[in-house]
This record gives structure tokens, C-alpha cells and sequence, in this order.
């Protein structure tokens, strides 16, 4: 987890924040999952592109919209990612 923002003593008060390395090595998804016509939309922090997902990731994801979520997966076709493993990170979007 990568995080910004100023220094006070000990404690750093988070103005922005990522998550650069998944458990598996690899670089993860992360950002708001959002319904979008008939497509599920993940904002990606990270990389700041858009990304939308293949059938069965779509039936996996489905409950999460509107959250955030960190996603490991891999891209199968122009900005679709099929999804290996997800979790959520924050429930209420500020």
C-alpha cells in the first residue's frame, strides 16, 4: 500500500492512497464498481483507465456495485478483465 499526505509526529494523516502489490505478486484492480447500462465499471485507481467485465465475472461482482473493491485478475480482451479473486474494500463511497 503506497500512501500520501502530511506528517504529524508519528502519525501521517492519508490525503490519497493505493495499492501498488497484491498477495500474489501482481499489480491489483482497485477503485468504484459502478452498473453502467449492462456492464459492471471499475474505475481503477491505479491506472486511472476503465474497465469493464467478461460474463462470469460480471455474476460474481454483481452484489458489489457501488462499492470499492480490490480486484486480481488479468485482461482478456480491450479493457475486460476476468476477475481470479476480489474483495471489498470500502462499502460506503464519500
Amino acid at each position: 500500500v503506497w500512501v500520501e499526505g502530511p506528517r504529524v509526529g508519528r502519525m501521517v494523516w492519508v490525503g490519497d492512497w493505493r495499492v501498488v502489490t497484491g498477495a500474489d505478486g501482481s499489480a491489483p484492480y482497485l477503485g468504484l464498481l459502478r452498473r453502467h447500462g449492462a456492464n459492471l465499471v471499475l474505475e481503477d485507481r491505479n491506472s486511472g483507465a476503465r474497465f469493464v467485465f467478461d460474463a462470469d465475472s460480471f455474476r460474481e461482482l454483481e452484489s458489489a456495485a457501488g462499492k470499492i473493491v480490490l480486484v486480481s485478475g488479468f485482461v482478456v480482451g480491450p479493457h475486460t478483465l476476468r476477475v481470479v479473486d476480489w474483495r471489498i474494500v470500502e462499502t460506503e463511497v464519500r
